[in-house]
C-alpha cells in the first residue's frame, strides 16, 4: 500500500517548514529538501496527502475527505479521527501547526504551495503552457510533463473512485498534449520528438487516432 511507498525516514528536524517534494505518479512518496524519505504512518493519512496534493492550493471540505476516506460511511465519531489522522500527517512530512503549509479550518483542510512541491501540479502547469505555445516550444514543454509522468497516476490507490476519475483526467490531458506536440514536432521536422510523443500517447490509450497518424508514416 502507500505507506510502504514512503517508508524510510529521512534526517529532518526543528518545528520550521522545510522545502518538502511530493510525488503522486506512481507511489506516493514525499521527500525532504536532501533527497530523504519521509515515512507516513498509514494508509488514511496517506490518502488525505493525496487528496489535497492532488488540488493544491484550494480548500477541501472535511466532509468531502470523510466521504472519500471512509468510501461513503464514515463512523460517528469521525471528526475526531480525521484531526487525528491530519495531525499524524502533519508531524511525519515535519509539517508543524494549523498555520503551516499543511492548514486546516472549521471548513476544511488545505495544502499551500509554501515550501512544497507537487508532481502533478508542476505537470498540469506545463500542460497548460503547452496549449499556449507555437509549434517550435510546444514539444518541449509536453516532453517535460511526460517526464513527470513516472507511472500511473495514485498507483497505491487503485480503487478509490476519487483516485481513478484523477488518474483518467491526467491520462486524458497527457493523451491530447501528446497528440498536439507529436504534430507540432512534425510540422517543425523533429520527427524524432514527434514519433516520442506519439508512442507516448498510444502507450497511454491504444485508441489515440490522432497519434497513430504522426507514428505511422514515420515507422514506415
Amino acid at each position: 500500500d502507500g505507506a510502504r511507498g514512503s517508508a524510510v525516514t529521512g534526517a529532518w528536524g526543528g518545528s520550521r517548514m522545510s522545502h518538502i517534494r511530493i510525488v503522486l505518479c506512481g507511489r506516493t512518496t514525499v521527500t525532504d529538501e536532501l533527497g530523504g524519505a519521509r515515512l507516513i504512518a498509514g494508509v488514511k493519512p496517506i490518502r488525505i496527502l493525496e487528496m489535497l496534493a492532488l488540488q493544491q492550493g484550494e480548500s477541501l471540505a472535511k466532509d468531502v475527505i470523510a466521504d472519500r476516506l471512509w468510501d461513503g460511511r464514515p463512523p460517528r465519531s469521525w471528526v475526531g479521527t480525521l484531526e487525528s489522522h491530519i495531525s499524524t500527517l502533519r508531524r511525519d512530512i515535519g509539517c508543524v501547526g494549523r498555520s503551516s503549509a499543511l492548514a486546516t479550518t472549521a471548513l476544511g483542510g488545505v495544502l499551500t504551495d509554501d515550501g512544497v512541491s507537487v508532481d502533478v501540479v508542476e505537470l498540469r502547469r506545463l500542460l497548460q503552457a503547452a496549449g499556449r505555445a507555437d509549434d517550435r516550444t510546444r514539444p518541449a514543454l509536453v516532453t517535460q510533463a511526460v517526464d513527470l509522468h513516472q507511472g500511473a497516476l495514485l498507483a497505491g490507490n487503485p480503487y478509490s473512485l476519487w483516485a481513478e476519475q484523477a488518474r483518467t483526467e491526467v491520462e486524458t490531458q497527457l493523451v491530447e498534449a501528446c497528440t498536439e506536440g507529436a504534430h507540432a514536432a512534425y510540422r517543425t521536422g523533429d520527427q524524432a520528438t514527434a514519433r516520442s510523443l506519439a508512442q507516448r500517447a498510444i502507450e497511454l490509450d491504444e485508441r489515440a487516432a490522432g497519434a497513430w497518424q504522426v507514428d505511422r508514416p514515420l515507422g514506415e
